[in-house]
């Protein structure tokens, strides 16, 4: 028995002694009765230093009364064992954390006799505990500072925590979101794909992005972006998710601004005519081109974006090395305009107008370059073409006389030394009479053909110009001397020469040329343009088909040409002009038929103008109108006086320009004179010449139609001198004929001459005309006007032209028969005045047979 229960203590003090835990036997007042080896070295100490101390002498301070506690509740019977994790101090005076179990030993009597403690080191467990504990509140406090929404799930996808701002955005806590709550704050249109984006990355513990709106406390949508990772353990057992959801509602309606503002982009550049284009500065890649660029280059977008030089290599040659010069500026960071030309692979031209602007990054460096490339064909074309008008003559297509200013200017500047620049003034002889008979439409044609033949002629040695009207201008440089300058003038005269076939018609013209020379005629534009004009000029004055060279004496006969206009504008309101009247004679009345009126200019400072000076002037400045307009009132004025005396009965002639009855007026002023003055119609006679007729002859023969209905008699004067004379003998409604002078003079003394003058009077007679010679200034001119039974006759011989006639001059011509003798007699004169001039003189009494 004995040996059983020795051998029964070995096996109790083997476990005791091999325990891999502390084990001890402490008395009623908590002494050490026994230690195992592992409790000592737990707590440092020997086995003799802890039979010499007490157990709660070990324990922390802090866990004394907790100890002493547990130490009653056992010893009273309330427990019958007592655990606790209490802290022991180490010999050292290190904490060693322990789980303690407390068993009381008490008798048969249930009285206590010693305690049993075992005792666990779970020091290094408390320390992760602890570690994982700060990790925890570190974790916690940095989760609840992060203005991101923050949350937690495990394996089951749980949410295991929420941050303060996950809790304040939603007004919710943790237990609001378990199980699947959470989904139910995401908007219905994102919740399904959120949800499966969730789903998916928790059975494939993978990491997930998803964004999606979401409502927040206070009831308003933002735009969340959940950004989850998979939580792992330190063996990478997958423990859940962790996720972080930053507001995107800023970034997100940026973003829609972004894609609106680019939508708008997209649709304005893919719908506007314009090419908008954007290249890398560095690199020159085309970043973009807008749909229009295949209309405008005619080639795909496609082709520019593999070959940025394709841009280059269509732009037209003449404008490469511009339009790459521009660029480059552009590039440095200039905003230019450039225009140049490109040249479509169809081989068509267009015209560019490219603006570009440079792109800067934030630290002001150009990144890129941006433009709108505007196809301005149309435009330029109308710019050109209205260029060209402003420079050209519409009708020939020859420089105007703007262009030709300028090409002159040019060519003085330019003039090299030793040689002279020729300005050529070419007017036109003859063309008013075609353009008057044939019409506008032909006169046009005509002008083309001229200017065709002009050109053929001038070739390259100058520049030819339509200068206006029937006149051309040619500006030519290099001549050597005048010598060249006239054989290139016989040139442009003679070219001319031969007949235009205009209307179905032969028509022919000529030229008159003038020429001034640079620099011996001047060294102004404005100087030598108004020589060559006077000296053109001088030629048609001198018989038309001519070429003149300017001298300082044209100039003379110029200014005072100009002069003599601007006194002219002067006379009528100064009343400077005076009327002459010369009788017209019919065979055997002694008192004259009617008189001629005959304007005269005289000026108290420059005396007596003579018509042939002034006239001509007068029609080329349009003053024959008003002047015309006096002498036709002063006319039947000055009549109706004679109504009252000896001269009753007595007409007046009055000649009328073709200017003057081409007015639509006309008529009605003739009618106002007549009323005005209370002059008979029939006491008026108007003398027209043929240059009437040419301009329009049927609303000639319509105004002279108007004219004799009112009873005035019209007689077609200088009648032998035009062109188709006879014709207007059929067509128009005259009264008389007028026999030219200068036909008298031609044809009185040739056999043949008198019969032509004989047809005339038989003709007009025929036609129910009255004949009437004027220029008669000899008996035999008399005798042969008188056999060939012309009805009136005029001219010095019967009575030179005289002022203003109020008395009666008495005695004409009588003729005994058409082939008898004229005899003269005395003319007699009574009651004469006179302004300004002599009197009617007294002719001799001469008899002839």
């Amino acid at each position: 028995m004995e040996r059983l229960r020795q051998k029964s203590e070995e096996r109790f003090r083997g476990a005791f002694e091999h325990a891999p835990f502390g084990i001890c036997v402490c008395g009623l007042d908590w002494r050490f009765l026994h230690v195992n080896g592992a409790f000592c070295r737990m707590l440092g100490y020997s086995e003799q230093e802890l039979m010499d101390t007490t157990w709660p002498d070990l324990i922390h301070a802090d866990d004394q009364g907790s100890a002493q506690q547990r130490r009653e509740h056992l010893w009273t019977g309330w427990i019958g064992c007592a655990d606790a994790e209490m802290r022991c101090m180490h010999r050292t005076g290190t904490v060693v954390w322990t789980r303690m179990r407390v068993s009381l030993v008490r008798d048969s009597g249930g009285n206590p006799l010693y305690s049993v403690v075992h005792v666990e080191d779970i020091t290094e467990r408390k320390r992760t505990e602890e570690a994982l504990h700060e990790s925890e509140d570190r974790f916690r406090i940095m989760a609840d500072g992060c203005a991101m929404l923050m949350w937690v799930t495990n394996v089951e996808g749980e949410v295991q925590f929420i941050n303060r701002a996950y809790r304040e955005f939603f007004g919710t806590g943790r237990e609001q979101v378990q199980g699947g709550k959470w989904q139910l704050l995401i908007h219905p249109d994102e919740r399904p794909e959120f949800a499966a984006a969730f789903h998916r990355a928790l059975r494939e513990h993978a990491p997930f992005t998803a964004a999606a709106r979401v409502r927040r406390a206070d009831g308003e949508w933002r735009w969340l972006e959940t950004r989850a990772d998979p939580r792992l353990s330190p063996g990478g057992e997958f423990l859940g998710h962790v996720g972080l959801c930053p507001d995107i509602t800023e970034s997100r309606q940026s973003e829609q601004s972004l894609r609106s503002s680019e939508e708008k982009f997209r649709q304005l550049a893919e719908n506007i005519r314009e090419v908008f284009w954007m290249t890398d500065s560095a690199s020159k890649e085309v970043l973009y081109v807008s749909p229009a660029y295949e209309k405008v280059w005619g080639q795909p977008c496609e082709d520019l974006h593999t070959n940025p030089e394709n841009w280059t290599h269509s732009i037209h040659p003449e404008d490469r090395s511009r339009a790459q010069e521009a660029f480059l500026r552009q590039v440095q960071g200039e905003i230019l305009e450039n225009e140049y030309r490109i040249v479509q692979p169809s081989g068509a031209v267009r015209w560019i107008r490219d603006r570009a602007f440079p792109v800067r990054d934030s630290d002001g460096n150009i990144v890129r370059l941006a433009g709108v490339a505007e196809d301005m064909t149309e435009r330029k074309l109308s710019e050109l073409q209205l260029l060209h008008q402003a420079l050209y003559d519409e009708l020939t297509d020859l420089p105007n006389r703007r262009l030709f200013r300028e090409k002159l200017a040019q060519a003085i500047n330019e003039c090299a030394a030793g040689t002279s620049v020729a300005v050529i003034f070419i007017d036109l002889d003859h063309f008013k009479l075609v353009n008057d008979t044939l019409g506008h439409s032909a006169g046009d044609l005509l002008m083309k053909e001229v200017a065709q033949r002009l050109l053929a002629v001038c070739g390259e040695s100058g520049t030819l110009a339509r200068f206006g009207g029937d006149e051309f201008t040619l500006v030519a440089a290099g001549f050597g001397g005048p010598d060249a300058v006239r054989h290139l003038g016989n040139k442009l005269i003679t070219c001319l020469d031969e007949p235009f076939r205009i209307a179905d018609r032969e028509v022919f013209i000529g030229a008159s040329i003038g020429i001034s020379l640079f620099p011996e005629n001047g060294t102004d534009p404005e100087v030598l343009q108004r020589g060559a004009d006077v000296a053109m000029h001088e030629a048609k004055r001198a018989g038309k088909n001519q070429l003149r060279f300017f001298t300082p004496v044209y100039a003379d006969v110029a200014r005072e040409r100009l002069e003599m206009e601007t006194r002219l504008r002067r006379a009528l309101s100064l009343s400077e002009f005076r009327l002459m009247f010369q009788p017209q004679f019919a065979p055997g009345r002694s008192l004259p038929s009617r008189f001629e009126a005959l304007v005269r200019w005289y000026s108290p400072d420059h005396g007596s103008t003579p018509p042939l000076k002034f006239i001509p002037i007068a029609e080329q400045n349009g003053l024959i109108i008003p002047i015309g307009t006096w002498v036709l009132r002063e006319a039947c004025r000055q009549c109706a006086e004679w109504q009252t005396g000896t001269l009753r009965g007595t007409g007046v002639a009055v000649n009328v320009s073709a200017s003057q009855f081409a007015c639509p007026d006309f008529v009605e002023i003739v009618v106002q004179t007549l009323e005005s003055t209370g002059l008979p119609a029939r006491l008026l006679e108007l003398e027209l010449t043929e240059s009437v007729f040419i301009r329009d002859a049927e609303e000639s023969a319509h105004t002279m139609a108007k004219l004799r209905n009112l009873g005035v008699t019209i007689a077609l004067d200088d009648f032998g001198t035009g062109y188709s004379s006879l014709s207007y003998l059929q067509k128009l409604p005259l009264d008389a004929l007028k026999i030219d002078r200068a036909f008298l003079t031609e044809n009185e003394s040739r056999p043949r001459g008198a019969a032509v003058l004989r047809c005339v009077v038989e003709l007009a007679h025929t036609l129910g005309l009255r004949v009437i010679g004027e220029g008669v200034q000899t008996t035999a001119q008399l005798h042969l006007l008188s056999s060939l039974g012309c009805d009136e006759m005029q001219g010095l011989l019967l009575g030179r032209p005289r002022f203003a006639v109020t008395g009666a001059a008495v005695s004409g011509v009588r003729v005994r028969n058409p082939a008898g003798a004229v005899e003269l007699r005395p003319t007699i004169l009574g009651n004469v005045t006179h302004d300004r001039g002599p009197a009617m003189c007294v002719h001799s009494v001469e008899k002839s047979k």
